[in-house]
């Protein structure tokens, strides 16, 4: 959805008429907007809701657990980890807050993780970590359902059971932010905005 916002500043001098907008603004905001909301009203300065540091511990930890997961060896698990949090859109993520594709990889990271689990050993629990990181997936941004597509159609059978949780925490943990108006959102406003901003 990037180039048509292109395509549309050079036409008119404004990415508003393009309908990637309206596209996106149907998934805004996703979750991580609205952690940094919550943070930020309470605190008054977006600045100290610092998301940065806890994602990179984050990317870190399930690069190097999903390379282990796959039957690498650790030094090289550790090489992988290096390579991924060196990558520019991490470092970026120190300077813009509201940047989602660092959030978007870990929860796709950790879908393929627990679901390789999953299959490696059935049980409730990893069907339930499977869900929330597919939920958490799809909650991030406008394109995690695609993602969430991708991360499901390429994974085996599976039995009832494990599935049925999968789909059920997946849909519990992304519906408020698919919805047009995400009631998350609505309700962080109410509580923490000021009814005296001046002040």
């Amino acid at each position: 959805y990037h180039l048509p916002m292109v395509a549309e500043w050079v036409r008119s001098g404004s990415i508003w008429p393009a309908e990637a907008i309206r596209l996106i603004a149907r998934a805004y905001p996703g979750s991580k907007e609205s952690a940094v909301t919550a943070l930020s009203i309470p605190l008054r300065n977006e600045h100290l809701a610092l998301w940065a540091p806890v994602e990179f511990g984050l990317l870190a930890a399930v690069t190097f657990c999903l390379a282990r997961q796959f039957g690498t060896r650790k030094p090289l698990a550790l090489a992988a980890m290096a390579y991924v949090l060196t990558a520019p859109v991490v470092a970026n993520s120190f300077v813009d807050q509201g940047d989602t594709d660092v959030p978007l990889a870990i929860a796709t990271c950790a879908s393929v993780l627990f679901l390789a689990m999953l299959i490696r050993k059935p049980g409730w629990r990893p069907a339930l970590l499977a869900g929330l990181a597919l939920g958490a997936t799809a909650a991030v941004k406008f394109s995690g359902l695609i993602y969430v597509g991708i991360v499901i159609a390429v994974q085996k059978r599976m039995k009832l059971l494990p599935a049925t949780i999968i789909g059920v925490v997946l849909m519990a943990i992304s519906a408020p932010w698919l919805a047009p108006y995400n009631p998350v959102e609505q309700s962080l406003l109410r509580r923490f905005s000021d009814p005296n901003p001046l002040n």
